[in-house]
């Protein structure tokens, strides 16, 4: 994951510096052809004074604009090229654009962005660091651009104001009949300005689709989970601001907050147009937009567009709000303020979303919250204010028998039960307590010699030798690597002997094929080494020899790597520990006998939970050690559980089995309640607002039949102006 990360930072690190390089390189060729055109150019024209006073607004660095740029030359000069855009964009989202035309760098003042054609004639004039156009392609002049602005700002104080009267043409229209039937089709008036009403505002300013108090009970949520798993000092630190999460997002969907106040709505006349935007890609027909006229971009109700292909014929009062163009009237026939007053507006998106969150929060509840009927068992408990019922016999708790979900209270002295699980070592478990035994008295295990054998390592004879460790020595002396040396000498070889004693106790001690065994007869074929040509080479060979009495005197010795006898060992004790697994079997069976009175309580820990503390993990015949010395009194130990009843079944020869929680515990029972808590919540959250959701959308359904059935009856009959 490190190296993955590594090459995705030097990707993007690398792909950084390319474009940083390749943008260096462009603004070093813009800059570079600025000054020849500066150096080489020649004026077309003088520069008009009017020319010169509609450029001082754009006599400045575009990056600084407090720097004032003035002109380089006299004139203006000729520029034909291309147009390219290009510039660097950081990750933060801020970018450094660039227009340049024939690879010099320009600024396009007013709107003669939207003059330019693939290949450009631009005129322009020269400061330091750019050209600036005042004239492109024959159909853009600087003396226009500004008359367009400036007519594009009267447009926009019009509109702002509400100023009844004609709205001016950006552009002046040429003369001549079919000059004026396009004048008239693009003609727009401002018929007045007024406030919206009451409805108008009700229609704009719903509650929404609620993700802000979906946003606050998730944090919520998450807060009341941590503030349920930290310690008893940091609970409140989380819980706290949990429930201050979930009271605001209770305030923000049922709330009584301050309506909005009215927008201001123009009334205005005129033709309404459909203009086709291009698809993505440059096939097909993308967006349709509507316009009033060529002046005001005209945004329609979806239930209201959808019922025409193309927009009416002929001029049309609209009443659209001054911020986002929004129609609130069409004509006569389409008003938002009588489908309001008529038909109230249902809202149901917060309630879908809200009933999503405490889906959610239900389904994640039992991904992390272990046991979650035991926490609802003592929820309930503490809500009925209960005690926990307190025994200090197990023959007062056999005689109530405390229901399952019961909090308990149990205390006295009792032994750590015996385990012996199938595949794993036996062990002294004391979260299980055999409570009320009086401890049977069992014969002492026996354990053969061979079996000792096998865990001291006494069966192997291996010894440091003089003479081999010399002949390493020798062999060392060339080398130059002190580490190898090092390596060398502590894994330096040992004399075995009595090979045939050892062969016959490892084929006694593996009667029968196991997988310790065949570790340890592997060890000892690749380990032993003699010296002769005629050694085995696999275990059957080595039993047949010590069988015939091959492997005595000089050929009963062989040589063996420190690092093989360890192997050998290991594998031994391995053996051992099978060999003496069926006598703790045995002698635990016969300890665990049935006992009249005797319950065992499987205790999980938890809180102020007291238990006898467990013996230190010893090998095979240490434990089988311990139980040998076993059978006094000092083994039971008291103990203190404070808990929760979740179970109850037979164990072992009958004896009762309790299950205790003691995590889970009427003295400290808060990270229960939040996760209760956590669960009502989510179901509150379900529930509630799925009802709320499905009464809601169904209305909103009637609703949008019944707004639809509405406009049919108006529309055939009603007129639009008036």
């Amino acid at each position: 994951m490190l190296t993955l990360k590594l090459l995705l930072f030097l990707a993007v690190l690398g792909w950084s510096l390319y474009s940083a390089a390749v943008y260096w390189s462009r603004r070093g060729d813009n800059k570079q052809a600025l000054r020849t055109l500066q150096t080489d150019g020649r004026p077309e024209r003088p520069l008009s004074l009017e020319e010169s006073v509609a450029l001082a607004p754009f006599l400045f660095e575009p990056s600084r604009p407090g720097q004032a740029m003035p002109l380089r030359r006299d004139g203006v000069f000729v520029l034909h090229g291309e147009y390219v855009r290009h510039g660097l964009t950081t990750g933060q989202g801020g970018e450094t654009m660039h227009d340049t035309i024939g690879g010099v760098e320009v600024i396009l003042p007013y709107d003669a962005r939207d003059f330019l054609e693939p290949t450009n004639r631009a005129e322009v004039v020269f400061t330091e660091k750019f050209a600036l156009v005042v004239g492109l392609n024959g159909s853009f002049d600087l003396l226009g651009g500004r008359a367009r602005a400036l007519r594009r700002q009267q447009q926009d104080q019009q509109w702002q104001t509400g100023k009844a009267g004609e709205v001016p043409d950006v552009a002046p229209m040429p003369d001549g009949e079919q000059a004026d039937t396009v004048r008239e089709s693009l003609r727009v008036e401002i018929l007045g300005q007024r406030a919206e009403t009451p409805a108008e505002v009700a229609a704009r300013s719903g509650p929404g689709v609620g993700l802000v108090p979906a946003l606050l009970w998730v944090l919520a949520f998450v807060a009341l989970g941590i503030a349920s798993v930290v310690d008893p000092g940091s609970r409140m630190f989380w819980f706290v601001p949990a429930c201050g999460l979930a009271v605001l997002a209770v305030w923000w969907v049922w709330g009584r907050r301050r309506a909005a106040g009215p927008g201001k709505v123009n009334r205005v006349r005129g033709h309404v147009t459909a203009i086709a935007l291009p698809a993505q890609g440059g096939t097909g027909v993308g967006l349709v937009r509507w316009f009033v006229g060529d002046k005001f971009p005209l945004e329609l109700p979806a239930h209201w567009q959808v019922r025409w292909a193309t927009p009416p014929e002929g001029p049309v009062d609209v009443e659209m709000r001054v911020d986002g163009h929004t129609a609130v009237r069409f004509g006569r026939a389409l008003s938002i303020d009588d489908e309001v007053t008529r038909f109230s507006p249902v809202h149901w998106g917060r309630h879908a979303l809200l009933a999503v969150v405490g889906a959610v929060a239900v389904a994640a509840l039992p991904m992390w919250a272990d046991d979650l009927p035991n926490d609802l068992v003592l929820t309930s408990a503490w809500i009925r204010h209960g005690e926990p019922q307190s025994f200090d016999r197990p023959d007062r708790l056999a005689a109530q028998r405390p229901a399952i979900g019961t909090p308990v209270h149990l205390f006295g002295q009792a032994e750590c039960d015996w385990r012996a699980d199938p595949g794993h070592a036996p062990r002294i478990d004391c979260t299980r307590l055999r409570w009320g035994a009086a401890g049977a008295v069992t014969a002492p295990i026996e354990v053969d010699a061979l079996t000792r054998s096998l865990h001291e390592g006494d069966f192997l004879h291996a010894r440091s030798d003089p003479r081999l460790e010399l002949m390493l020595q020798l062999q060392l002396m060339g080398g130059g690597d002190p580490l190898a040396r090092y390596q060398a000498s502590a894994n330096a070889p040992k004399l075995v002997t009595g090979l045939a004693d050892l062969v016959r106790s490892v084929e006694a001690a593996c009667a029968t094929a196991s997988g310790p065994c065949d570790t340890l007869r592997t060890g000892l074929v690749d380990g032993l080494m003699v010296d002769d040509p005629q050694a085995p080479k696999d275990w059957a060979g080595w039993v047949r020899q010590a069988a015939s009495g091959e492997l005595t005197g000089d050929r009963g010795v062989a040589v063996m790597r420190a690092s093989a006898v360890s192997g050998v060992l290991q594998a031994a004790r391995a053996v051992a520990d099978q060999r003496a697994g069926a006598l703790v079997a045995a002698a635990l069976a016969a300890r665990q006998a049935p006992e009249a009175g005797v319950v065992l309580l499987d205790v999980l820990p938890g809180g102020d939970t007291h238990l006898p503390p467990p013996p230190e993990e010893t090998g095979a015949l240490a434990f089988i050690d311990q139980l040998n010395g076993s059978q006094s009194d000092h083994l039971r130990q008291p103990f203190d559980v404070d808990g929760l009843l979740v179970g109850r079944h037979t164990g072992p020869g009958g004896a009762t089995v309790l299950q205790i929680d003691a995590l889970r515990r009427l003295g400290d029972p808060w990270p229960s309640l939040m996760r209760a808590g956590w669960l009502a919540l989510g179901l509150g959250l379900l529930v509630l607002h799925g009802v709320l959701f499905g009464l809601r959308f169904r209305a909103a359904r009637g609703r949008s039949r019944a707004v639809g059935a509405f406009i049919d009856e108006r529309w055939p009959t009603a007129a639009f102006l008036g």
